[in-house]
């Protein structure tokens, strides 16, 4: 005996409604709307894609998967220590790199240290791998900022690096 406000026979009905749905024009205009709503979402706000490559290793590994966060830059500019989704070819390929540089600093790099503006760079990040790159000072020009992956125990000749327009930086990585 069902003690319950509904009936056992509607409990049944309603999965069978969520199952099986009346296949009616609200249907139909719910799946278009939910269709273009997260086509939208995808595309503009918080776009799935997997690294490739090890130029940002230890930070992301190789086939890791992660979100490209496009609000972000909406309204700012990229920082310096932020890692940045940069568009190389076309909408599908891009590139994760770290900010090192905004514009009008120089940038260098001594016996695999990283200078910018005559200092040695503090951050953290600038000690993640060995490194015995040597570049000589450049500056960022305006509207540019200079990025490098964390991986500079690679060969500089095999790492693609330097400065970037900032209206090539899509997004940031969620995690």
């Amino acid at each position: 005996m069902n003690m319950g406000f509904w009936k056992e026979e509607d409990e049944r009905g309603a999965l069978e409604r969520f199952l099986v749905p009346k296949l009616d024009l609200a249907f139909w205009v719910r799946l278009l709307l939910l269709s273009v709503g997260t086509i939208l979402v995808v595309r503009f706000v918080a776009t799935p894609a997997f690294t490739n490559g090890a130029s940002m290793v230890p930070t992301y590994g190789e086939r890791q998967f992660v979100v490209i966060w496009h609000p972000v830059y909406w309204y700012r500019r990229p920082r310096v220590g932020e890692v940045v989704a940069v568009r190389y070819i076309g909408e599908k390929v891009m590139f994760f790199k770290r900010v090192v540089a905004t514009e009008g600093q120089a940038v260098e790099f001594r016996h695999g240290r990283l200078f910018v503006d005559g200092e040695e760079s503090p951050y953290y990040w600038n000690r993640l791998t060995p490194c015995d790159w040597r570049l000589p000072p450049r500056l960022v020009p305006p509207g540019h900022v200079y990025l490098v992956g964390d991986n500079r125990s690679m060969p500089m000749e095999e790492h693609l690096f330097g400065h970037v327009d900032v209206r090539r930086i899509v997004g940031m990585p969620l995690w």
